[in-house]
């Protein structure tokens, strides 16, 4: 009764069965047999979606600005690979600098061809919770931040400015 006079909306113990249902599902298609908070974060996108595409244009419109955090996902997820993906990057420049300068090196890495095992940025993703990155390679924003994925060498470059 309280939510109905705040504007809020019900939910109900089937809403939150249906949840976990699809969260299960999620987990299912990945082939696991535990549910993880990426597959929670997807069930709640599937029904915000799902329930925002059957109200009237001007009160979906409104209920997607209340909601973005939930539905955009993908592009959280993404801008979080990418801090981490930099961090590594910046971590591998300074290595290779201070490796060149106890050779007696120009230190200056600008051009140079820095490589980042994708291992090693799988395993820092996974630190992060994230575990598909599979369209993270794929997205537009990976690309243009320089990074391109070497399957051969399983690895990912990108040029030192």
């Amino acid at each position: 009764a309280k939510s109905m006079s705040s504007g809020g909306i019900v939910i109900a113990v089937r809403h939150l069965e249906s949840l976990i249902r699809l969260a299960e599902a999620s987990a299912r298609t990945q082939l696991r047999s535990h549910v993880r908070n990426d597959d929670i974060d997807l069930a709640i996108s599937v029904m915000l979606r799902s329930f925002i595409s059957s109200q009237k244009h001007t009160v979906a419109a409104g209920m997607e600005r209340k909601f973005a955090r939930y539905l955009n996902l993908r592009a959280d997820i993404d801008e979080l690979l990418l801090f981490v993906l930099d961090r590594l990057f910046n971590d591998a420049v300074e290595e290779q600098r201070l490796t060149r300068r106890a050779q007696g090196l120009a230190d200056d890495m600008s051009g140079f061809e820095i490589e980042i095992p994708c291992a090693l940025f799988e395993d820092r993703a996974r630190e992060h919770n994230c575990y598909e990155l599979g369209p993270f390679y794929k997205a537009p924003s990976f690309a243009a931040h320089g990074y391109t994925r070497d399957e051969a060498a399983n690895a990912i470059t990108r040029v030192a400015r």
